[in-house]
Order: C-alpha cells, then structure tokens, then sequence
C-alpha cells in the first residue's frame, strides 16, 4: 500500500507534534536519581539487582580497545535457530532447529559437528514418536525427535521453544567441552521464553523436556565453574523490563522508560566516541523469594529431591548420545580438561544470574575521569546500543 507525498507529509507533522510536547528526561533532575536505586534494587527488603563490588560507570576509548591483545587465546562461540513452525492438515505441528559452533582460530572440525532437533506436536494419542539420538554425517551431526506436550494450548510456540533450546543447550555441553578460554552464546544464559511459559501454560511443566533442557544448562555452567571458564551470554536486542517495573513500585521518582535497555542506554550515553558500560550485577529479578525457613526436623524430603533434581547435569545427550564419535569426544575432553590449571576467574553461577553491561578487557584503559562525564548524561540520542553496552559512535 503505497504512500504519497501528501501523506508522508503528515506523518511528519503528526512527529512534530510528539516532539513538541514530550519532555526530555534530561529537563527532569529527578531523573538522574534513579540510578542511585540500583546499589541495590530491593524488593520486600530483599536485594534482587546487586552490584559486584561498587556501582559504577566507566567508559573506554573506542580506538584504544581495539588495539589491545585478546586476554584470551581462544574463543568459542555457539548459535542455534529454528525454521517458522509449520502446522499441517492432519493435525501435526513441526519446529526444526540447528545449533553449530565456531572458534577463534578456526576449527573446521568443530565447526562441521551440529545438533539438529525436530519438535512435534500432536493432540492424537496414537502417535508415538520414537525420541532417541541418531548420528550422521560421520558422526559429525546429532539428531533427534522430541514429542511436545500433547495438551497444550501453544503448540507452535511449544515446538519452537523445545527445539531450540534442547538443541542449544545440548551443543553448548559438546563446545565447552573442546574450549580451553572463553565461551559465548548468542542469547542469554538461560532459556528465559521457555521460564515465561512455564508461568503461562503449565503444559509446558509436565513434559521431561523442560528439566532435562534445564538440567543441560545448569550442567554446562556448572563444568564451567569447575573448569574456570568464562561463559558469556550475549543479547542483542533486549527487551527485559524487570529493572523499571521494580524501580515503579519503590518510592523512586518517575520511570520514564517502557524497558530497561532505555534505562541504561540513557545512563549511559556520552558524546564521546567511547564504549560505556556499568559494573557487574548479580540479578534475583527472575527467581521468586526463599520460602519461610522451617526447623530441620520439619524439612519436606520432597522438596529437597525437587531441587536436587532441577540443578543435577544432564544424561543427555553430551552425556550418553548414541554417537560413539561424540562420546570419544566428550571422554578425551574429559580427560584432557582434568589435566587443565585453571587461568581465568569464571564469572557464570547458575544460582545467581550475573548480568553487566558489556565490561571490556582489563587491560584497556578506562578513563579515569568517567564520573564526571557521565555523572550528567548527554541530550543527544544515542543511536547505537549492543548488549547493553551503549557506543558514541553515531551510526547512518
């Protein structure tokens, strides 16, 4: 439906009018307060958002960090995507997904290794699928078919969150287990679409997927505790609002932000051509209270095998897939991470999400005046946000 001039035209007045009459957080010296709120965020008392050590800004200059050396010799990344899920005439509802791996130098057999996981969906009880792991490719490729809940009311939204995340979470296990340094994952630590959804259709919690794919998580982060690798999370377009909603529901002033990128993105802008980022955060903001304490002798042996189970590694598939070139993989990795002196602090926790806003290399250097420069933040926009890092760099 094609526009004309005419209308492009009022498009822009109607623009000017919202340009008009919103004010700018900038006209608001309450506004700068709210950041003071976050050393901690509490609620009922109890600190969900804590900063690492003391809350800060910093800032570094674009051109010196990237002329430092990598601190880390190797790097490893992992990605996993689905096709659209596709719903068909007979009933059945099918979500393919792909998780593959990369390396810093390049390793052309780690690349070739792929988890491949096809979720279905269907409310007839006759259909049985078989749900084992196949090897193809030379053993180079792990398949698998997994049955989504039959009675749920999302079955596209069901075939997609299995699929992926079953098939990352399996791949991330076989990449830690070939990474000697650091770790990324283009997404956030942890399956958050497949944590809301347990929230809005319990269909979603009485399937064994969803421990065994959490287990997979907390598995992997667990042996890069151990290992003392670095794990990093990497979310490009967040959309989180956890941070504002509570800021709403303190006595801070006014949250003018819909998200808590805005949040930051404000509190961090600067007209430098510098990368910007926060201290180190433990955040709670996605895990419900401690229930009351009760005496020892009253402790429900129930609940106690319920949290065992939730936070215990994983059996599959890193674990006990049927491809025998993946089990010899992960046994001589095994032992070759047994012999391993640990060289970096691992900042990962399965317990206690630790979030940040892109901290850089310790050896760049920071500029030591950043409380002044961001103390007032600039009225420009700024144009440029990447996992929570905001960039001066203006970009077309």
């Amino acid at each position: 439906m094609p526009l004309d001039p005419v209308h492009v035209d009022g498009i822009d007045s109607l623009a000017r009018r919202i340009r008009d009459d919103y004010d700018d957080p900038d006209e608001s010296g309450d506004v700068d307060q709210l950041w003071s709120f976050l050393d901690p965020l509490r609620d009922d008392g109890r600190a969900v958002l804590e900063p690492v050590g003391d809350l800060r800004r910093r800032a570094v200059s674009l051109q010196d960090i990237a002329l430092i050396d990598d601190e880390f010799p190797s790097q490893h990344g992992v990605d996993a995507g689905t096709l659209n899920p596709r719903s068909f005439t007979n009933g059945l509802t099918v979500d393919v997904a792909h998780a593959a791996a990369a390396s810093v130098p390049s390793d052309l057999d780690l690349h070739r290794r792929r988890t491949i996981v096809t979720a279905a969906q269907s409310p007839n009880h006759r259909v049985e699928l078989p749900d084992d792991w196949l090897s193809f490719d030379d053993d180079a490729t792990d398949g698998r078919v997994v049955q989504a809940p039959r009675d749920t009311d999302n079955p596209r939204e069901a075939v997609h969150v299995f699929a992926l995340y079953l098939s990352e979470s399996t791949h991330l296990g076989k990449t830690l287990d070939a990474a000697e340094d650091l770790v990324y994952i283009d997404g956030p630590l942890y399956p958050l679409a497949l944590l809301r959804w347990l929230g809005v259709d319990p269909a979603f919690g009485r399937t064994d997927l969803t421990g065994e794919i959490l287990s997979n998580y907390f598995g992997t982060y667990d042996d890069a505790l151990e290992d003392s690798t670095p794990v990093v999370g990497f979310v490009k377009n967040p959309s989180s609002s956890r941070v504002v909603s509570r800021l709403r529901e303190t006595d801070a002033p006014p949250v003018p932000w819909s998200d808590d990128a805005g949040f930051f993105r404000y509190f961090l802008s600067t007209d430098a051509n510098d990368l910007t980022f926060t201290n180190w955060f433990v955040s709670r903001l996605y895990t419900p209270p401690p229930p009351p304490k009760r005496p020892t002798t009253t402790t429900s042996p129930l609940s106690c095998t319920s949290t065992i189970r939730a936070t215990e590694p994983s059996t599959a598939p890193r674990h006990r897939t049927a491809s025998s070139a993946t089990t010899r993989h992960a046994r001589l990795s095994r032992d070759r991470r047994s012999r391993r002196s640990p060289s970096h602090a691992c900042p990962v926790r399965s317990h206690a999400p630790t979030l940040s806003h892109a901290s850089p290399p310790t050896s760049a250097r920071v500029s030591s005046d950043v409380s002044r420069r961001l103390s007032t933040p600039s009225r420009r926009p700024t144009t440029t946000a990447t996992g929570g890092a905001t960039s001066g760099r203006r970009r077309g």
